[in-house]
């Protein structure tokens, strides 16, 4: 009997493991679509948050997500945060546009950011996910903003 306890309680943490990867991906991708989520104000370590009165070190809020995305189960953490990771640069960056095509943004400039996203549900017996990812921003013409 404690066996069959035992591996229904990890099924359902398996389970509610790729529950959590699956969401923290799309709450990724749901940052991702909002440009004003990657200001290029401020400098390296400006910090964007889901609630910027919760962390002192947060410069503002993020944009608003599909509360449908963001909503766990009670006793489940859930924070996402985005950060600026270095100063502005210029150069000659290939981006990828397509399969077969690819641009080369000579005269621009470039802000690079990581999206930070974690679930844990590890207080209440349940499995955690957590996802990093960066993104570039690229800057045609000039900006409202003292170069770097």
């Amino acid at each position: 009997m404690q066996s069959s306890i035992l591996q229904f309680r990890m099924a359902g943490n398996a389970q509610f493991r790729e529950s959590a990867f699956q969401r923290t991906q799309g709450i990724a991708s749901a940052i991702f679509q909002g440009i004003e989520n990657f200001p290029v104000v401020g400098g390296t370590g400006y910090l964007l948050c889901r609630d910027k009165s919760v962390s002192k070190d947060c410069a503002e809020n993020l944009g608003a997500l599909d509360p449908a995305i963001v909503s766990v189960p009670p006793g489940v953490m859930l924070d996402y945060q985005v950060q600026r990771q270095r100063p502005l640069f210029s150069g000659s960056l290939p981006f990828r546009l397509s399969q077969n095509r690819v641009f080369s943004a000579s005269r621009s400039r470039v802000a690079s950011f990581e999206s930070h996203v974690e679930i844990d549900g590890s207080r209440v017996g349940l499995g955690s996910a957590e996802i990093v990812q960066g993104v570039a921003v690229v800057i045609f013409g000039e900006i409202n903003q003292s170069p770097e």
